[in-house]
């Protein structure tokens, strides 16, 4: 996977350097004369769905002792020409991403009891995209069409792992509550040991976005190329992925 990520540099590096050897000295091409080929920025918010990739067998087993279900990521992109005459750019930023989810398991041991077995999870991390991306202008210059593809280098500062568990005896109720860091390797009571989460994660993305005036409303996906979780036994081995819809101001 490190090999794919590093041809993947390769590629955008080669890319830009070909786009910016071939682009024309004076306006442009026919093509894109009339399409805009200044800098911009963007904030923006997205919302998406998010997941491990485990392999089998006990599927269901991972996903319920890890239910990452939803993320939120709000950032800031700036966005760099870099071919004369060519929508063709490097857009590059940061932005904060919350992770979460919770898992439900219901159990009847014996006529009149039961147990609720709930499952919470959080995750803190910072995201460092770099892209390339074509922007096409459409018509009149206020609508633009914008594929992108690129890298993804992810820093997880955090996140927690709360499982609780409530017996039902015949009308009596018992809770247990127990948390767990999700980064800590340790052998302490409340640490994951060797089902902990790294910490650092490069992926790939690619996206497609459309820009009227400055609002700004696009649809992606993002996959790691480095396992989130490396525990071999049981096979606790498994990618972070993650496919989202954004909205945003682009100025």
């Amino acid at each position: 996977m490190k090999r794919v990520l590093t041809l993947l540099v390769i590629a955008l590096l080669t890319l830009a350097t070909d786009a910016s050897a071939a682009a024309p000295k004076s306006k442009g091409s026919n093509f894109f004369r009339r399409m805009e080929t200044g800098d911009y920025n963007r904030f923006y918010l997205s919302y998406g769905l998010t997941w491990i990739g485990w392999p089998e067998p006990k599927v269901d087993v991972k996903k319920s002792e890890f239910p990452f279900l939803y993320g939120l990521n709000l950032g800031y992109l700036h966005a760099s020409n870099i071919a004369k005459g060519i929508p063709l750019y490097i857009e590059y930023g940061a932005s904060f991403q919350y992770t979460f989810g919770n898992n439900h398991i219901y159990q009847q041991r014996v006529p009149g009891s039961k147990t609720k077995d709930v499952t919470h999870i959080n995750m803190y991390s910072v995201n460092v995209p770099v892209n390339l991306t074509m922007r096409f202008t459409l018509g009149n210059r206020r609508c633009s069409l914008s594929p992108y593809v690129g890298i993804n280098l992810r820093a997880n500062l955090g996140g927690d792992k709360r499982r609780v568990r409530i017996y039902d005896f015949v009308h009596q109720a018992v809770r247990k509550v127990d948390r767990y860091r999700l980064f800590d390797s340790s052998d302490e009571f409340d640490a994951m040991g060797e089902k902990a989460l790294k910490r650092f994660q490069p992926g790939v993305n690619f996206g497609l976005g459309f820009t009227y005036g400055r609002f700004y409303v696009g649809a992606g996906c993002l996959f790691d190329v480095m396992d989130i979780i490396q525990c071999e036994e049981g096979g606790y081995v498994g990618k972070f992925g993650i496919a989202n819809i954004s909205v945003g101001v682009t100025f």
